[in-house]
């Protein structure tokens, strides 16, 4: 069952990964040699934020966590739930994702590129509802996705255990991932002279929380995110550059029919 983590303070988490640390012998690995796998084995998780409407608040549903509370990150996959994570973003990327409402039984229909379905995205746009609705009443969501590296317990100086990830912004919370975008390409690192192409997104340490967020239409939750710092890390940044050049080369995937459209995009509308 999945259970609520409190991210230690800066300065904390090494100490607290040494006093749990386990010896493992050699013997017991030697024979392992990995598993055989690719890009279509193996699906990165998303990090969202729950609502009040979200499945994993059902009691008695199929999906209900009983420690979930709205405003909770959760891990798509593990189902672990966070009130905060440190993140490094590596890459960004900007689609167009056809979603099946969810009064409808929901679901995933596809996902497009700028270039072909900003102008059917325009031309479908209600401004009054902020959705807009194919002929078939899917729903047309212009989506900000930041691939990441995560870990519930990494600090600016810790090199924690990392895992791929994925957050995906819609609606509300594009201005948030605009915002995101500024402090990533904005930002360089203590003592270096800014780049005209900037410095990688993992330099630096981000911290992801959540935040009470309310229109004429409702509450919801939305994204809450800060800068933590330079990543002094050799080692992780080493890591994020491997990953960067894997999302590049293709070789990472992302399922994003395993997902609820309305959970992922945190739509407050």
């Amino acid at each position: 069952m999945a259970t609520a983590k409190k991210t230690p303070e800066p300065g904390k988490a090494v100490a607290e990964r040494q006093s749990t640390a386990v010896a493992i012998p050699d013997s017991e690995l030697e024979n392992f040699k990995g598993y055989d796998v690719n890009r279509d084995d193996v699906a990165i998780p998303f990090l969202v934020i729950l609502q009040p409407l979200s499945p994993q608040l059902e009691v008695g549903g199929p999906e209900y966590l009983e420690d979930a509370k709205p405003g909770m990150i959760m891990n798509s996959v593990t189902k672990e739930l966070f009130n905060s994570v440190m993140v490094l973003p590596i890459e960004y990327k900007r689609s167009f994702i056809e979603w099946v409402p969810r009064d409808k039984g929901g679901g995933f229909r596809g996902e497009f590129p700028p270039a072909t379905h900003e102008a059917i995205f325009n031309a479908r746009l209600d401004r009054a509802t902020g959705r807009a609705k194919l002929e078939n009443e899917n729903h047309l969501v212009d989506t900000r996705s930041f691939y990441v590296l995560t870990s519930s317990d990494a600090t600016e100086d810790a090199a924690a255990n990392v895992a791929p990830a994925m957050i995906s912004m819609a609606s509300t919370q594009i201005k948030k991932a605009k915002n995101w975008m500024s402090m990533i390409t904005g930002y360089a690192p203590p003592g270096m002279k800014p780049r005209v192409n900037g410095y990688p997104g993992w330099f630096a340490v981000y911290s992801l929380s959540s935040v009470m967020e309310q229109n004429e239409k409702g509450k919801w939750w939305g994204w809450k995110i800060n800068r933590v710092g330079f990543n002094h890390s050799e080692e992780l940044r080493a890591t994020a550059a491997a990953f960067y050049t894997q999302v590049r080369a293709g070789a990472v995937k992302v399922d994003r029919a395993a997902m609820d459209g309305e959970t992922e995009t945190t739509d407050g509308m």
